[in-house]
């Protein structure tokens, strides 16, 4: 991740919009569901963890060597009455996937909702300018770890009387 954009360096930024909506009736929709939501250190992440919770469900939260950063996400959850689940790692690689997975249902004993939303975004007007080693980084981050995801938690019907998968992307 680029330097300037490392999720400590907006620490200071609150989220307002629908995390703190007055008018927004919460129906407990999630009521004890297990969601598992990747990156969920900051940003869209964290706030999709935090509203799944105020939903009612319990969240897994992976994240990659940001640890304070989850820490902040895992304090909002359980004040809103929820377990929340870090695991730190790499979503890029398959073996770290059915760790994942595994260690959920270890934990929860179920899985519910998986939300694939994970993305690499690069800016520039002319596609000659993105790398080769740059354009297999933002493929493995869009394409592949939501395949790694969803090969690993191909086994959780077994676990669960209800299952969705919502992927989030733009590449």
């Amino acid at each position: 991740m680029s330097e300037n954009l490392r999720p400590e360096k907006y620490q200071h930024l609150q989220s307002v919009s629908v995390l703190n909506n007055p008018n927004y009736q919460y129906s407990g929709k999630f009521k004890n569901k297990v969601a598992f939501i990747p990156d969920a250190d900051s940003g869209i992440g964290r706030t999709l963890a935090i509203l799944f919770a105020k939903e009612g469900a319990d969240v897994v939260c992976s994240h990659l060597n940001e640890d304070l950063d989850a820490e902040v996400t895992r304090q909002f959850v359980e004040k809103l009455g929820r377990r929340c689940l870090l695991i730190n790692g790499d979503i890029r690689q398959s073996k770290h996937c059915n760790k994942l997975v595994d260690l959920t249902i270890k934990v929860f004993g179920r899985l519910d909702i998986l939300v694939n939303h994970d993305d690499e975004h690069t800016s520039t007007e002319i596609l000659q300018e993105i790398s080769n080693i740059k354009l297999n980084h933002i493929l493995k981050v869009n394409v592949f770890t939501e395949c790694h995801i969803r090969r690993a938690s191909s086994h959780v019907d077994h676990y669960i009387d209800y299952y969705q998968c919502q992927n989030l992307k733009s590449i």
